[in-house]
């Protein structure tokens, strides 16, 4: 650079910059240092360094070819459900559901069964329900003998094809009073197993014991039409209740909900917008679930912030193709 570069960027000194290739200027606080770089290889031009670089690789790797330097993290050009599954299987970080990967760090991240209940909010068309066939391909493939998974469909249908599975209860318009007794039962019994445990045993806290309960999944796809499957029923008033006491005993509940479509005045959308936990996919409207400082912050497709307590990473949401 020359010398207004130097007064402008780095201020005052006596210093005079030199000619020779890779001499800097380095500015800590009020000090001012010299700085040589230096590259790995001697070259005449870009190309030249590039083979340069390449050759010293490899001879590198023939001194250690039992070792394999970590690569640098870099997300796929397009992440499906296919890709993901190599990067689970390789994870460091223990997960109940695997939701996408960091995009920093490009090491898969997700959620824990007691992050509940857990919301997938964005506009119509931001992949709400893709995130949950991938939710529901990773529980139906480790699926537990002792583990129960209800699914209520949307209007729509688009999971209907799970129906066929034999460890799913599948539920809509029609079949929705018959979930609410059988939901209750399961509550209620996993209410009094952790009173028996907390008397027992004072030494853990009520989420740690429900957490190794059998697992419960309740999966639910647009949350307004679920509201509206009980909209005048008997069971109106039951079910936010149940949301709440199943949140309590680590009953893992998932729900979507197209910002633009949810009534924050319905008692059953209010349990569940309130939460601290969830998926952002796209902006959420009105509502204000999760703190954004800003707009701009809201993610981007085929990304998300991923919600935990308050606090958020983003991720890229893989893409489900079977």
């Amino acid at each position: 650079m020359n010398d207004s570069d130097v007064n402008s960027l780095v201020g005052k000194t006596d210093y005079k910059m030199s000619e020779v290739k890779g001499r800097a200027f380095v500015k800590i606080k009020d000090n001012i240092s010299f700085m040589q770089v230096y590259s790995m290889c001697e070259s005449k031009n870009e190309i030249e360094y590039t083979k340069a670089i390449e050759k010293l690789v490899s001879d590198i790797n023939s001194l250690y070819p039992d070792e394999k330097a970590p690569s640098i993290p870099v997300l796929p050009e397009e992440l499906t459900d296919e890709n993901f599954a190599e990067f689970v299987e390789n994870a460091y970080t223990k997960k109940d559901i695997y939701l996408g990967l960091n995009k920093s760090e490009v090491l898969p991240s997700g959620m824990m069964r007691n992050d509940t209940p857990f919301l997938i909010l964005g506009e119509a068309k931001k992949g709400k329900t893709n995130v949950l066939r991938l939710i529901l391909n990773q529980l139906l493939e480790k699926f537990a003998d002792d583990a129960k998974l209800y699914l209520f469909d949307s209007k729509e249908m688009e999971l209907f094809s799970y129906r066929a599975d034999k460890h799913v209860n599948y539920y809509g318009e029609d079949n929705a009073g018959e979930f609410v007794s059988e939901f209750e039962n399961i509550v209620t019994e996993r209410e009094n197993k952790l009173k028996e445990a907390l008397l027992n045993d004072g030494s853990e806290s009520p989420k740690q014991i429900a957490y190794r309960f059998s697992p419960v999944y309740l999966l639910v796809d647009e949350l307004s039409d679920f509201a509206k499957y009980f909209d005048g029923s008997d069971y109106e008033d039951d079910v936010p209740d149940l949301i709440k006491r199943g949140s309590g005993v680590c009953v893992t509940m998932i729900f979507t909900a197209n910002s633009a479509k949810v009534n924050s005045y319905d008692d059953i959308a209010k349990t569940i917008i309130h939460t601290t936990e969830g998926l952002m996919l796209g902006e959420q409207g009105a509502l204000s679930t999760f703190p954004l400082e800003s707009f701009k912050a809201a993610p981007k497709f085929p990304d998300g912030l991923l919600w935990h307590n308050g606090n958020y990473e983003r991720i890229r949401v893989p893409k489900v193709i079977n």
